[in-house]
């Protein structure tokens, strides 16, 4: 099964002091042994190191290439389909609207063929819709070892 981390995920992960951190790693010892190939994209690895200080960015660099997650890119013909996107989502986010990293999310999960994200994000990815309409699975919180297990 394909899952994508969002960079919220990566932020707790990589974040000794994030206030999700033992659950974020609970997530991932918890999938570890289902051999599961995890993705993400450069948006992501973005955001994620602005939040994480010099020790984070360096252990979350090495654990992406140590496990062999896949990184992709978005694509410059997919933009105005994002910013429709964008435009449909207007009121997420507490009203600020969809961002770039999570609209590119849904394009990748769309060009993967899967629902399934491990994010802190839960009230959007539980709002957002890929375009054929199916929401998101996400795995996270309380349920992570029940949610993995099916």
């Amino acid at each position: 099964m394909n899952i994508i981390l969002d960079s919220g995920y990566l932020i707790e992960l990589f974040s000794r002091s994030g206030k999700y951190h033992p659950t974020a790693k609970e997530v991932l010892v918890a999938s570890v042994s289902r051999k599961y190939k995890f993705h993400t994209l450069w948006e992501c690895l973005a955001e994620a190191s602005h939040k994480l200080n010099s020790e984070g960015r360096r252990a979350m660099l090495a654990w992406l290439a140590r496990e062999k997650v896949h990184i992709h890119s978005s694509h410059t013909a997919d933009l105005l389909a994002m910013a429709d996107y964008i435009q449909k989502y207007s009121e997420a986010s507490k009203g600020d609207g969809a961002d770039i990293t999570d609209v590119a999310i849904v394009f990748l999960a769309e060009k993967l063929k899967t629902v399934h994200i491990f994010t802190v994000d839960e009230n959007d990815f539980r709002a957002y819709r890929t375009r054929n309409n199916q929401p998101f699975k996400i795995i996270w919180l309380t349920e992570a070892h029940r949610q993995l297990a099916n």
